[in-house]
């Protein structure tokens, strides 16, 4: 709420919101949209974002604030040609790419929108030379044509300076036209002021010592990583922990400027965490995934075996083997074909979206077989889902075995497999990565 507080003291919500994956932007969005509508400041609302989050956007907004927005798709303007649906309707959710169609941009800017919210808004960077994209365009007018405007990212800044300064142009295009001002900014960066900062260096110690007390019985044994983790966080970009100096080499230039070190952790610093997953993105893309089909499948366990994982943690490995055992079986029986090898790449999570014990599997498979000889055997469209398959595979028992039996049963979250959750994601990567895409992982 402090967030929401502060943005409403401002005469025009212009605002950037840049967190982590899963940090609430979602929740932080909901309640600006009621506030506002509490005061009478908003009642026209346009909230664009990925077509794969547009009903889980509708969704959150329902369950959670209990307001209804209508999701505009391509189909709902054909069948009404002529009426301007941005007009008809207040509350609209709708798909970045679709607002950016050239033939929707004048029936959009008819329009003076109260509030805008763009998700996913580093989709709309753009950097020069190369042509200015359509994307960058409709951020362009989005800005233009809105009272207030907020821009939500996980990953705003991608190591340019100048991209990231045009990125900032669309949510005010003058006071973020200089770049010089971003420099400035980033020369004055202080960790340690942060929030973060200040709660970790202030309250860790305490949470560490009341943890076996608090919290061991939900959440495990206290690990050693975590710790480590801090102490680098709040050495992270402090100047008297180290630093680089760096010096441009023209001698008529001259000017040079302090760096200090970073921690290049995970997990707990969002700066170094942001910059790790954007690399990895790209490497994933540039480097590991062939131009096929791919599928995004998530495999989750019972909730009565979860928790026992935050005891014995080495059982994730089982629930990884399980998941690929799972994957390759349904895969070879769909096809019909023994003599070729799933492809995918596997992350493991073990919480949920309120950090509740969920011990589960992001999957990102080929949508198919590699045969022996290099060709892809595409799966086709099935409403068989993974789990049929799931229950044959069972955990050996042993003396040690956190679990009463010996069958440890995993299944595919339902419907994700045919692609009709909302949050699930269908990839057709053959295009995705020929145009330099990056997905999430």
């Amino acid at each position: 709420m402090n967030f929401v507080s502060y943005l409403l003291k401002l005469a025009r919500v212009r605002f950037l919101l840049a967190d982590d994956a899963g940090a609430g932007k979602t929740i932080m969005a909901g309640l600006l949209i009621r506030e506002l509508k509490l005061r009478g400041l908003a009642e026209r609302i346009l909230i664009v974002c990925p077509a794969n989050l547009t009903f889980q956007w509708q969704r959150e907004l329902k369950e959670k604030f209990d307001e209804k927005f209508l999701v505009v798709k391509g189909n709902d303007i054909r069948d009404r040609f002529g009426v301007n649906q941005w007009l008809e309707q207040k509350p609209v959710l709708t798909s970045l790419d679709l607002a950016k169609r050239l033939d929707l941009l004048p029936g959009l800017q008819q329009v003076q929108w109260d509030l805008v919210i763009v998700d996913e808004a580093h989709r709309m960077s753009w950097s020069p030379p190369a042509k200015k994209t359509a994307r960058y365009s409709l951020g362009e007018l989005l800005r233009d044509i809105s009272d207030h405007i907020l821009l939500l990212t996980a990953t705003p800044h991608k190591g340019d300076v100048r991209n990231f300064s045009l990125f900032l142009q669309l949510i005010d295009e003058d006071a973020y036209a200089d770049v010089k001002s971003i420099h400035e900014a980033m020369k004055q960066r202080r960790p340690e002021k942060t929030p973060l900062y200040g709660l970790l260096s202030d309250h860790f110690d305490e949470f560490k010592h009341s943890y076996d007390a608090t919290y061991y019985h939900k959440y495990g044994a206290f690990r050693p990583e975590i710790e480590d983790a801090v102490e680098k966080y709040c050495r992270c970009g402090i100047p008297r922990y180290g630093f680089a100096r760096i010096k441009c080499p023209d001698p008529a230039c001259g000017e040079s400027y302090i760096l200090p070190f970073s921690c290049k952790g995970h997990g707990v610093c969002p700066s170094c965490m942001q910059k790790t997953m954007l690399e990895t993105q790209l490497w994933i893309v540039d480097h590991l995934l062939k131009e096929v089909p791919h599928r995004h499948v998530v495999f989750t366990i019972p909730k009565l075996l979860r928790k026992p994982f935050f005891w014995h943690r080495e059982a994730l490995n089982d629930l990884s083997r399980l998941a690929w055992q799972c994957l390759s079986t349904f895969m070879r029986e769909t096809l019909g074909v023994e003599d070729a090898v799933p492809a995918a790449i596997q992350a493991i999570e073990t919480s949920g979206e309120y950090l509740e014990p969920n011990p589960h599997i992001h999957v990102i498979s080929a949508d198919g077989l590699f045969r022996t000889d290099g060709t892809f055997a595409r799966c086709p469209n099935t409403t068989r889902e993974p789990d049929s398959t799931c229950s044959r595979f069972g955990r050996r028992p042993s003396a040690s075995s956190p679990w009463p039996t010996s069958s440890l049963p995993v299944r595919c979250c339902r419907n994700c497999w045919a692609g009709n959750t909302p949050g699930s994601r269908y990839l057709p990567s053959a295009a995705l990565i020929s145009s330099g895409q990056t997905r999430r992982v």
